[in-house]
């Protein structure tokens, strides 16, 4: 009798491996493969301009002193890029998701004009000047040589109603605002105030469509 038993548990374990699963699993992989589909292709998106190594126009204040500024070129030779997607407890944003790029940092302040502290430079009085100078790669400096490359990460949450992608905020791996990217959404910060130049704006234009437009 207890050998009938163990053959009958058996079976019936076997059948209900056979069994599809209930169909509130299968929606739900479905709804996952769409999520990491959906964030695959912004990753893509994020790699394929990074790794063109994209020129920045950034505008820099001290601030102590909000009235002077200076305009420098930066760009970010990429390391390494990858991404992550975790569930949340929202059933509004179920999903959050981060593009990590791992890049090195190169600007030309080197060679501006205007010194905030009369001791190194921090760029050009007009973005005319620093505009001119962004080709003449003798004056960038490397500002990760000590520290090796810098995490940005770009972070976002699913929207479950509308089923996309909202970039939420861009920090550091430490999870320091990153201030220099930030400001292309518009949000100022004490050393890198909002630009609203024409020729800024077109200038990082691309930057902007990339980061407005996942």
């Amino acid at each position: 009798m207890e050998k009938m038993m163990k053959k009958l548990l058996l079976c019936l374990m076997f059948v209900s491996y056979l069994l599809p699963l209930p169909v509130g699993s299968a929606a739900e992989r479905q709804d996952q493969d769409a999520v990491l589909k959906s964030f695959q292709q912004i990753a893509n998106k994020y790699t394929d301009f990074f790794q063109r190594t994209p020129m920045l126009l950034s505008k820099v204040t001290p601030p102590d002193n909000p009235r002077t500024q200076a305009y420098y070129m930066t760009f970010f030779p990429v390391n390494k890029i990858f991404f992550d997607i975790v569930k949340t407890n929202s059933i509004v944003m179920p999903y959050s998701g981060y593009i990590a790029v791992d890049t090195d940092v190169f600007d030309n302040t080197l060679c501006g004009n205007v010194s905030f502290n009369k001791t190194q430079k921090n760029g050009w009085a007009t973005i005319d000047e620093a505009i001119k100078k962004f080709e003449d790669r003798a004056c960038f400096m490397s500002r990760t040589d000590a520290s090796g490359p810098i995490q940005h990460r770009f972070n976002f949450l699913y929207q479950a109603i509308t089923r996309k992608w909202v970039l939420t905020n861009i920090t550091y791996q430490n999870g320091e605002i990153n201030s220099r990217f930030m400001v292309l959404l518009g949000v100022a910060a004490p050393s890198f105030p909002v630009m609203t130049e024409a020729q800024a704006l077109k200038f990082n234009k691309p930057w902007i469509d990339l980061f407005k437009n996942p």
